[in-house]
């Protein structure tokens, strides 16, 4: 079942093919394809297969398979240089947070933590000798008042950093990202949540400088959502003498191989027309449209035999010969119709770039941002394929492909810190100040006090140059000496407990520095090795854009991996990227698993992951070779009457997946089935025309 999923999930589009046979009298064959099929072996003359509709057990699951991650990892690091002087651990042995690692020798860092020592005590010497005298002169107010301003300003900031480690939502909306866990440490700037808005989302397209300033600001435009239609091409390259009079539009009849269409001959013919011509010396690049193929033939097919009209006075009323190799790809002439037919979502050029760019083709272009009018009504999500259409006041409109991009926030660490608790989960509607996690820095923490303390010191210093008396004046003065040298002195302890070097985190050593050893200098910011938690591990998956609105957070899965065969661990859904990545006309999301760790598993192990989206229990049931399931969702069985006719008939269905289609309506237990023609060959199984189609709910 995992090969299969791979298999349609490459062709990334749901599909549904059937061969429905003609009636006895009725002659021939019929034929009904939906958007791509897996073709399926032509048989000769055979008898009907058929197949009983019974009641039984359904299931639709997606599937991935990727490497095996670690849960988390964290770099050892020397805060300070110094020399080794003692190694107590080794590659591969578990440690606990705060054990030590190793220790470090360094005399500067000694000698300034025994300075600061000495000049703490002076001044705390001198301290104790201005109380017990009197005198002093008096200071300066205008330099006391910047004194204050200066610490007011300060500590200001460190509150507003401070504020920052209390995470809130920017806004109204859902939580599409979440990827920090309680325990995690995180650098300034890393991503901490991204909150979809309410707003509609916007795509990007690029525009030839030669047509740029016929679109204004305001301008309409329509973009149409993925699953994006598709269409047969075949691209040819010919000599200037057989293009004489070709012009785009130019009608064209083909022959293709229909090997993969029971009921054909072995060939197709299907009209088409010209929708490109461009100059690639020594020849002419030209696209040619075949709408009328049948979409179960496959990518590849080829086209054997073609003839090309050309219309203009060059051509002499010749015919241009042709062959090539089919290919599927985005119907962009198709949608350029649909567009001012009305079939889009209404847009506007939201902004034009100044500034101009290089296509991969080496043109000129500037970016103009659409946005949409509406939200939409139904899931998407940010990386989906689209196309666009501006339709400018002056010239003809320009279309392109492009990706949709979903309105959303994105709130990153301002300072570094260990997540404390987080409050919130992916897919989670949350208002604006909603609370999400909470970040602790006790550096910055620490900082913050510091800046109260001068303040006040700040603050007491403005106050005493009111006293007449001298020494209160000096003896505060010296006070904040005292708190200087202190703050100065507990740096340098911080510094020289930086020699021990100890564990951040619990988890096994990997990668240590084995070419370290005793007597050997090391600088400030040395990585030691990483140190990684397999208690809990991660997979991630690639999951295509019709499958992703069928997953949610927190979904249980099952994981196996190759090495460990019949052993099944348990899993769920952790996150789904909010961005998909785009591919050959196909946008597929990343979708993250948390695996229960176990002894046996290792990083980078092969592992098969399952996520169950809907079952059914004791529900009609046929094969799903048996249906034909239409573009607007109906679907068609072929039956077998009392008179032992086949008949086709409507059907109303419910959840299918690649083997079996449970039938909700129209069809009773124990009534016959056709899957297709078959023959038996002497010691082979029946063999069906069918068809294998993705799992979904309906």
């Amino acid at each position: 079942m995992g090969k299969l999923s791979n298999w349609i999930r490459a062709r990334a589009r749901f599909v549904a093919v059937l061969l429905v046979l003609a009636l006895a009298a009725g002659g021939g064959y019929r034929v009904w394809a939906g958007r791509r099929a897996r073709p399926a072996p032509v048989g000769g003359p055979g008898t009907l297969a058929t197949a009983v509709a019974t009641m039984g057990d359904i299931e639709v699951a997606v599937t991935g398979t990727a490497p095996l991650q670690p849960g988390g990892s964290q770099d050892v690091r020397s805060l300070v240089g110094g020399t080794v002087r003692r190694i107590h651990v080794s590659e591969g042995q578990t440690v606990a947070a705060g054990q030590v690692l190793a220790e470090l020798e360094n005399e500067g860092v000694m000698l300034a933590l025994e300075q600061a020592q000495l000049a703490y005590e002076a001044d705390l010497e001198q301290l104790a000798e201005l109380r017990a005298q009197s005198g002093g002169d008096e200071s300066a107010t205008r330099s006391a008042q910047l004194a204050v301003a200066t610490a007011k300003l300060n500590l200001e900031r460190l509150e507003k950093q401070v504020d920052a480690l209390v995470v809130k939502a920017p806004g109204p909306g859902e939580i599409a990202e979440l990827p920090v866990r309680q325990g995690d440490q995180v650098s300034p700037g890393a991503l901490l949540a991204a909150v979809l808005s309410g707003s509609p989302g916007q795509v990007s397209i690029t525009v030839p400088e030669d047509r740029i300033l016929d679109v204004k600001l305001g301008d309409e435009a329509s973009v149409i959502l993925a699953p994006l239609p598709e269409v047969h091409v075949v691209r040819l390259s010919l000599i200037d003498e057989t293009v004489y009079g070709l012009r785009i539009g130019d009608r064209l009849r083909a022959t293709v191989d229909g090997q993969w269409i029971p009921g054909t001959g072995g060939s197709v013919t299907a009209w088409g027309t010209v929708v490109s011509i461009q100059r690639s010396l020594p020849y002419f690049e030209i696209v040619c449209r075949l709408p009328g193929v049948p979409s179960g033939i496959p990518d590849g097919a080829k086209a054997l035999y073609m003839e090309i009209y050309p219309t203009g006075e060059q051509s002499k009323g010749q015919t241009i010969i042709a062959g090539g190799e089919l290919r599927v790809v985005v119907d962009e002439w198709g949608l350029d119709q649909a567009h001012l037919d009305g079939e889009g979502r209404r847009a506007r050029i939201s902004s034009i770039g100044a500034e101009s760019q290089r296509d991969a083709q080496g043109r000129v272009v500037y970016p103009v941002t659409l946005e949409l009018a509406e939200e939409s009504a139904t899931p998407i999500r940010s990386g989906m394929s689209a196309h666009a259409m501006v339709i400018p006041a002056k010239g003809d409109p320009l279309g392109a492909l492009t990706t949709y991009q979903a309105p959303y926030h994105r709130i990153t660490a301002s300072d570094g810190g260990k997540v404390e608790a987080v409050y919130a989960r992916a897919g989670q509607r949350v208002q604006s100040g909603d609370i999400l996690m909470l970040v602790s820095n006790p550096t910055l923490e620490y900082q913050l006090e510091q800046a109260r303390a001068e303040l006040r010191l700040a603050e007491n210093k403005l106050r005493d140059l009111s006293l007449t008396d001298r020494a209160a004046r000096e003896i505060r003065s010296l006070e904040i000496r005292v708190r200087q040298a202190e703050m100065a002195l507990e740096t340098r302890y911080v510094d020289a407990d930086a020699l021990v070097v100890r564990a951040n985190t619990s988890g096994r050593i990997v990668g240590w520095s084995q070419e370290i050893s005793l007597g050997q200098t090391l600088g400030a910011g040395h990585v030691w090795g990483r140190i990684v938690n397999y208690e809990q591990m991660s997979v991630t998956i690639s999951v295509d854009e019709l499958q992703i609105v069928a997953l949610r957070p927190g979904m249980q899965a099952q994981v196996s991996v190759d090495a460990l065969p019949g052993r099944p661990f348990a899993a769920r859904v952790r996150s789904i990227a909010s961005e998909g990545q785009y591919q050959m006309g196909v946008s597929s999301f990343e979708v993250t698993l948390e695996v229960e760790g176990a002894p046996e598993l290792r990083a980078q192990m092969t592992a098969n992951a399952r996520i169950q989206v809907a079952e059914r229990q004791g529900v009609l049931l046929v094969p799903a070779e048996a249906v034909t399931i239409f573009g607007d969702g109906g679907a068609e069985v072929t039956v077998i009457d009392g008179r032992g006719v086949p008949a086709p008939r409507r059907v109303q269905i419910g959840l299918y997946n690649h083997a079996q289609v449970e039938v909700t309506g129209g069809l009773t237990e124990g009534e016959q089935v056709v899957l297709g023609v078959g023959r038996q060959n002497p010691g082979a199984p029946w063999m069906t025309h069918g068809v294998i189609r993705e799992g979904m709910t309906k």
